[in-house]
C-alpha cells in the first residue's frame, strides 16, 4: 500500500496493482474506492495510510501494468522534491529519479514537465507589463529578503532593489562607478543600472536599478529616488568621484546631482569631444 499523487495533485492509493481514490474522509480514517469507473472495489484505512480497517473488496478489472505504477511513483516523487529544493537541476533530478526506479528515459519530458508545473504553482505570476512589474515589486515577491530596500516610481516605471547596508556603503565611498546593460535586462525595461562602491581597493556592487530608457530625466530621477532613500536614513549620498561610460546623458545627469559635492569638486572622466553635446557639462567644467 501507497500513497502518491495523480497529474492533477490529488491523493491515489496504490495497492496490489490497483488504484484507488479517496471517496470519504472522516476523523479517524478514509474510505477509498477503486479508480476505475463502474469498479465496486472499496477499501478504509487509517490516516497514516498503513493498516486496512476494511480490506478491498473484488475487482471487475485487470491490475494495472508495473510501468504505469513506476511512472506514476516516479512522477510524485520528482514534484516532491522539486518544491523541498527549488534550486535543484531539472534534468539532474529526473535522470537521478528514473536511474534509482524503473521508468526509462523515454519518460523524462513528462517528469520535466511535473517538476515544472509544481515549481510554477509556488512562484508568483509572471508579469504581463512593466506596471505589473512594479505594483508586485516587493523583496519576499522576488526571493531577494537580504536586499530590504526595493524603491518603486511607477509614474516614471523605475524600480530600484539595494539595501539599508548597501545603502550605508554607497554613502561612506567617494568614489562610484556606474555601469548601465542593455543586451542583459528584464523583460519591460531598456536597461539594468548599477551603482558600485569602491572602498578598500574593492568595487561592490550596491544598487541595482532598473529603467524605462536612457534619457538624463531618468537618471536624474534615479539618483534623486537614492538621494532621498539616503536621507530618510540619516545618511549622505556625496561621492566626490563618479565613473562612468562615455554616455553624455548619465555624465549630464551626475553632473547636475553631484557638481556641489560635500566632498569637494566633483570629479568626472575626461570624455574628449563630448562635452561640447551638453551645456550643464560644459558649466561643470567651467566650474571646476
Amino acid at each position: 500500500m501507497e500513497l502518491i499523487q495523480t497529474q492533477r495533485g490529488a491523493p491515489c492509493l496504490i495497492n496490489d496493482g490497483h488504484r484507488y481514490r479517496r471517496d470519504k474522509k472522516r476523523e479517524s480514517h478514509a474510505t477509498w474506492r477503486c479508480c476505475l469507473k463502474g469498479c465496486p472495489s472499496r477499501c478504509t484505512i487509517d490516516h497514516s495510510a498503513t493498516v486496512f480497517l476494511k480490506k478491498p473488496g473484488d475487482h471487475t478489472h485487470e491490475k494495472i501494468s508495473t510501468p504505469q505504477i513506476d511512472i506514476e511513483k516516479a512522477r510524485t516523487s520528482v514534484k516532491r522534491k522539486a518544491v523541498e529544493d527549488m534550486h535543484a537541476h531539472v534534468d539532474k533530478m529526473v535522470c537521478e529519479e528514473i536511474s534509482a526506479s524503473s521508468p526509462s528515459y523515454k519518460h523524462v519530458h513528462a517528469l520535466k514537465s511535473a517538476v515544472y508545473r509544481e515549481r510554477c504553482k509556488l512562484r508568483p505570476t509572471i508579469p504581463k507589463s512593466i506596471e505589473d512589474v512594479l505594483s508586485a515589486a516587493e523583496s519576499t515577491a522576488f526571493g531577494l529578503e537580504s536586499f530590504d530596500v526595493i524603491i518603486r516610481d511607477e509614474p516614471n516605471k523605475i524600480l530600484i532593489i539595494t539595501s539599508e547596508d548597501n545603502l550605508l556603503h554607497l554613502s561612506a565611498c567617494e568614489n562610484i562607478l556606474g555601469d548601465g546593460t542593455f543586451k542583459s535586462c528584464p523583460k519591460f525595461f531598456e536597461q539594468l543600472y548599477t551603482l558600485h562602491g569602491y572602498k578598500d581597493g574593492i568595487y561592490s556592487p550596491c544598487v541595482f536599478a532598473l529603467l524605462p530608457d536612457k534619457k538624463k530625466p531618468t537618471y536624474i530621477r534615479m539618483l534623486q529616488l537614492l538621494q532621498s532613500a539616503c536621507n530618510e536614513r540619516n545618511f549622505t549620498l556625496s561621492p566626490a568621484t563618479v565613473h562612468t561610460d562615455l554616455e553624455v546623458t548619465m555624465i549630464s545627469a551626475v553632473t547636475y546631482k553631484f557638481a556641489r559635492s560635500s566632498r569637494g569638486t566633483l570629479q568626472l572622466p575626461s570624455v574628449p569631444g563630448l562635452v561640447q553635446k551638453d551645456s550643464s557639462i560644459q558649466s561643470h567644467q567651467r566650474l571646476s
